[in-house]
């Protein structure tokens, strides 16, 4: 940390704290003393006793955070403004109706959630979310043996109750699906089992979508599944289902998605089609300054704020499953299993399914066994038939 706050008490906007900054050098924590002095928790909870300071604050003095000491302390040679995402009183960060093109964002977020005890469900493309479960106990399910259980359609009613009802967060992974019309079968079961429950809990819940323009695309028509995405967008907000969409092809997103969204957050972006979505929304001046964005910042809309904030969300806490690989080997960290009651009853479903597949598998053969029967009697049926004919004109032969 290169920078202190001034004495002017941040200001909070509906969840985004933003302080001036200043070029002084950290020395303690009370710009009163002259003296730069290392900040243990003893200094700490002295000042807080001095100044009679409460809540949060006096209980950061007293909660089990380690403290560690600064090694070193730089200098900026400007003033900046800085962002700490967070909902008032809470520690929380939730988003109802957000449009993100940077996986590392909406892992920030879901990272907040998951620490407040608040689950999701995401819809992961590519299979990168699974390093969550570094950290939290989250229900990885999709199609092959890296998952903590293969799911199809037929699960989509129990992975909404699991969610809604049992608040397990839920990785919906979809990368091993070889045929996409069976992932996207997955997506609208289980999208519509939420969005039919949710009209009778309207419980908050978040439903993440990584690569949303594969099922809301503006150049192309609306399949059922981008058609309940889209009703979810417009609609899920008044029993509490929120969407998440993200992309880094804002061109390609259908605009009545982004329109529905209550939050737009935009990272770097540098493709002519891109920035001309955002000249159309943020305005001109935006289109030029987004390609010049750093690492991890972004311009940031809100439905409470008209104004347009420049924020910088830090990198993610869990395993990055999502890195690009280098040449380096990748160190995969040990992941939390869930209850293997809850597998245990998605394995009910996939057991009767098989139960079921399999008895449909054994009529449909004693069908095309019957079919063949038949087709052999109708040929014996034929061929008697012709020997009838045969029979008959030699008869009238002989007697002619």
């Amino acid at each position: 940390m290169s920078e202190c706050p001034s004495k002017t008490p941040p200001l909070t906007d509906g969840g985004i704290q933003h302080r001036e900054t200043s070029k002084t050098n950290i020395g303690a924590a009370d710009g009163h003393l002259s003296t730069p002095r290392p900040l243990d928790r003893s200094v700490f909870n002295r000042l807080v006793d001095e100044h009679d300071i409460q809540g949060r604050t006096e209980a950061f003095g007293q909660s089990g955070i380690e403290w560690q000491r600064v090694v070193s302390v730089d200098t900026l040679d400007r003033t900046a403004r800085v962002y700490d995402l967070d909902v008032r009183h809470n520690d929380n960060f939730v988003a109802d109706g957000v449009f993100v093109h940077n996986s590392n964002t909406v892992s920030v977020v879901i990272e907040r959630l998951l620490k407040n005890g608040h689950p999701c469900l995401v819809v992961d493309l590519e299979g990168e979310y699974y390093g969550l479960k570094e950290d939290y106990e989250v229900l990885h399910a999709g199609a092959d043996d890296e998952c903590d259980i293969v799911v199809s359609p037929e699960h989509a009613e129990k992975l909404a109750t699991l969610a809604l009802e049992q608040n397990v967060p839920i990785i919906l992974d979809l990368s091993g699906y070889l045929e996409e019309d069976a992932a996207k079968e997955l997506l609208l079961k289980t999208t519509q089992q939420l969005f039919a429950k949710e009209k009778k809990l309207r419980k908050p819940f978040l439903m993440v979508l990584e690569e949303c323009h594969e099922f809301m695309p503006e150049g192309g028509g609306l399949d059922e599944t981008g058609r309940m995405l889209i009703k979810v967008g417009k609609r899920g907000r008044k029993h509490g289902l929120g969407i998440v969409g993200i992309s880094q092809r804002p061109a390609d997103v259908k605009k009545d998605f982004i329109t529905q969204c209550d939050w737009l957050v935009w990272h770097r972006l540098t493709w002519d089609n891109d920035t001309t979505v955002v000249s159309r929304i943020l305005g001109s001046g935006y289109a030029n300054a987004v390609e010049d964005l750093g690492d991890g910042e972004a311009f940031m809309m809100t439905d409470w704020d008209e104004r347009i904030r420049r924020v910088q969300f830090h990198r993610k806490d869990t395993f990055d499953a999502g890195a690009t690989p280098g040449l380096d080997d990748v160190e995969r960290p040990e992941l939390k299993s869930v209850s293997g009651n809850l597998v245990t009853e998605l394995e009910e479903i996939s057991e009767e399914q098989a139960r079921r597949e399999s008895q449909l598998a054994d009529l449909q053969q004693e069908l095309d066994k019957k079919r063949q029967q038949i087709s052999q009697l109708e040929h014996e049926l034929e061929e008697a038939r012709d020997l009838s004919q045969m029979a008959d004109r030699f008869s009238q032969a002989l007697l002619g």
